[in-house]
């Protein structure tokens, strides 16, 4: 794999867009995946069970949960359709499962040190210095290394869709709607392929993601660090509970 300090040659577009997993990502309309795919696209977890390809992947997935159908997924199901994907892993000798994951062929795998601080998993405002040679896990949540490398980005936007936080639903939980989404999005040939879990950690669909305390880390970071650089995290839907305390913005109104 390659440093991670040698990815950003990849950023192609001065906005990014996150797509979460939630529920919500099924509402996205065609016009709005033409405008998101105009931008650098970031997705970590499960999203390779939707049929949108991303530019950025955080991969955070466990030997005992989802590893052996997230590689099948990727190879089996994906394969050359991921090749131009840059691939974000944890660089440490435990960790070297997710380089086989990936593919140990694969053309853009960027390794990260990561260190931890504030391990127990509350909500919290963040604050701390920022690491030039490490990205940081704070809470116990990736999601915060994934805001972290967004910043180091220096992007001027960032774009919230599928973060949800508000249920454990995801958008492959519904069996009546076929991975990829709605309307013209909808591909019959994922159906029947196995996924990981259809609520959050096999959660009551209708409570809170177990992430939902990270709504205070997110505004807290939106407010402390990325203003410092001139940028902004927005969300693209309303149905989240990131929504009013992180700005709406409508994305076919986005220019890049």
């Amino acid at each position: 794999m390659k440093p991670f300090n040698e990815i950003y040659k990849h950023k192609k577009s001065n906005i990014a867009v996150f797509l979460g997993c939630g529920k919500s990502i099924n509402n996205i309309t065609e016009e709005q995946w033409k405008s998101i795919s105009q931008f650098d696209v970031w997705t970590s977890n499960n999203f390779i069970y939707h049929d949108f390809i991303p530019d950025f992947y955080h991969v955070e997935i466990k030997p005992n949960k989802n590893l052996d159908i997230w590689t099948h997924w990727r190879h089996d199901v994906k394969g050359k359709k991921y090749d131009n994907v840059k691939f974000i892993i944890k660089d440490h000798p435990k960790r070297k499962y997710l380089l086989d994951a990936v593919g140990r062929d694969s053309k853009y795998v960027y390794g990260y040190h990561m260190r931890k601080i504030n391990v127990k998993a509350k909500g919290i405002t963040p604050n701390y210095k920022i690491s030039s040679g490490n990205i940081t896990c704070n809470c116990n949540a990736s999601f915060t290394m994934i805001l972290e490398m967004l910043y180091k980005f220096k992007y001027e936007k960032v774009i919230f869709f599928g973060t949800d936080l508000n249920d454990s639903r995801y958008f492959w939980s519904d069996p009546n709607i076929d991975f990829g989404g709605k309307n013209s999005r909808r591909n019959a040939k994922y159906k029947g392929e196995r996924v990981h879990c259809n609520s959050n950690k096999n959660n009551d669909p209708n409570q809170p993601h177990t992430t939902s305390h990270l709504v205070t880390y997110i505004v807290g970071w939106n407010k402390r660090y990325m203003s410092k650089i001139g940028s902004k995290i927005y969300t693209g839907h309303k149905k989240t509970l990131l929504y009013p305390s992180i700005p709406y913005i409508n994305i076919l109104k986005v220019k890049g």
